[in-house]
């Protein structure tokens, strides 16, 4: 019983690593979090970063992607070299999701429970 919070964290969240992939020959594994593309920062946190992943990925396939990541609180780069989808676009063999923590939070009183309310409908 509680009310959903969820913190979001800068990064996309790397929760699988396909066996035998390009992601897995090249080093990311499961657990990791993408910081930078290409030496690019994502411009906002959420579920907009694991698109600007995704459409770097797709359009290089066979060149490598420099991905800055962290990994147990050390931050490092890999460099990942998508294999060529049959149509012609990149992939990398991974799932990705936006690094969120979910939480719930009992309010101590009403004007919690409305407080709480009110930043997650505003949130939407």
């Amino acid at each position: 019983v509680g009310l959903p919070v969820q913190e979001i964290f800068p990064g996309v969240n790397v929760p699988e690593v396909r066996p035998f992939s390009a992601a897995s020959r090249d080093g990311l594994l499961s657990g990791d979090v993408i910081l930078e593309v290409n030496g690019n920062e994502f411009l906002k946190p959420g579920p907009n970063s694991v698109s600007e992943v995704v459409d770097v990925i797709k359009s290089n396939p066979k060149k490598y992607v420099l991905l800055k990541v962290k990994r147990g609180g050390q931050d490092f780069e890999i460099r990942v070299t998508p294999d060529e989808n049959f149509d012609g676009t990149g992939k990398i063999g991974v799932q990705l999701a936006p690094n969120i923590k979910l939480s719930k939070v009992r309010p101590k009183n009403v004007v919690e429970a409305v407080t709480f309310t009110a930043k997650e409908f505003w949130g939407l």
